[in-house]
């Protein structure tokens, strides 16, 4: 257990050759219960949202856009990134085609809530 940041991938964060799953958590505190974004920005592998542990969304590619619906008050959004087997495959195994982007895994932007109004939700 540890703390992984967003906008860097693991393996500039001391996993450099980590294959698996990271769960991103975040407790933000909603004005009122409605709709809204979750923006991923960048990120290097697939992802599943909870919110309040229910499933909002997965993606395997971008947009890394993902509708949410919170509750007013608190709520806990949870982020689970899987990587490929790229990082764990490229340790050690030198090739001329780029084993830095086989290493590449997480969430490579800061994500960002955007809340929205009835009638604006786009994803």
């Amino acid at each position: 257990p540890g703390t992984i940041r967003t906008g860097l991938s693991w393996h500039r964060q001391g996993l450099d050759s980590f294959a698996g799953v990271i769960v991103y958590r975040a407790d933000v505190t909603a004005p009122h219960a409605g709709a809204a974004v979750l923006d991923l920005g960048d990120v290097a592998g697939t992802v599943a949202v909870r919110v309040n542990g229910r499933h909002a969304g997965t993606r395997t590619w971008a947009p890394w856009r993902i509708p949410v619906m919170l509750d007013a008050g608190p709520n806990l959004i949870e982020v689970e990134v899987a990587s490929t087997l790229g990082p764990l495959m490229a340790r050690g195994i030198p090739t001329p085609f780029g084993p830095e982007d086989q290493r590449v895994a997480g969430l490579l932007a800061h994500p960002r809530l955007e809340l929205v109004t009835a009638g604006e939700l786009r994803t």
